[in-house]
């Protein structure tokens, strides 16, 4: 899978974009946008691909970058890799009672089980106060504020030798 650039000059104008993308209808087939959110990594659409003998539901994250005034788009159906786990839960909830929470194939499978165990880590993340300690891989650190940088959620840092080090929501592995 490449990706594409576009003249859009406004991350919302892509977003328009792609979504317009996703509703389309041709002789034997046709694709309904049901649901989408924009996150820090993107855009998530979850769409109904009808054909005469069935009915798919694709759930996409369009990853999208700014490079020399244009916008860049990836997408990447959840059936696929590599995961990425900020979709928000109600669109995730939304995908799962269409699918009747079923899973197309292993990619599928392991997508969900991993956005769900990043999820239960964000919630319990939650409740995280500055100078509680929590532990990243086997070193203790006090977590200091929530901050958002490169798409993911930093929970703290320690200063070595004069330089921060952040640790992030997925590398919390334990309280």
């Amino acid at each position: 899978m490449g990706s594409w650039a576009t003249n859009a000059k406004t991350k919302a104008e892509r977003c328009k974009e792609i979504e317009n993308d996703c509703n389309w209808e041709n002789e034997n087939s046709k694709s309904q946008l049901l649901g989408k959110r924009v996150t820090t990594s993107g855009l998530w659409t979850l769409q109904k691909i009808t054909d005469k003998d069935n009915s798919e539901y694709i759930h996409t994250i369009h990853i999208m970058n700014k490079n020399d005034g244009q916008w860049w788009v990836k997408s990447i159906y959840t059936g696929c890799g590599p995961c990425y786990y900020d979709c928000p839960k109600s669109l995730v909830k939304q995908w799962l009672k269409l699918k009747d929470n079923q899973f197309e194939n292993e990619y599928e499978t392991n997508w969900y089980h991993t956005w769900k165990a990043y999820d239960e880590k964000w919630e319990q993340a939650q409740s995280l106060k500055t100078g509680d300690v929590i532990t990243c891989g086997n070193e203790k650190v006090k977590f200091l504020h929530w901050y958002t940088k490169n798409h993911n959620k930093l929970v703290g840092a320690r200063e070595i030798d004069g330089k921060m080090f952040w640790y992030y929501t997925y590398g919390i592995t334990s309280f």
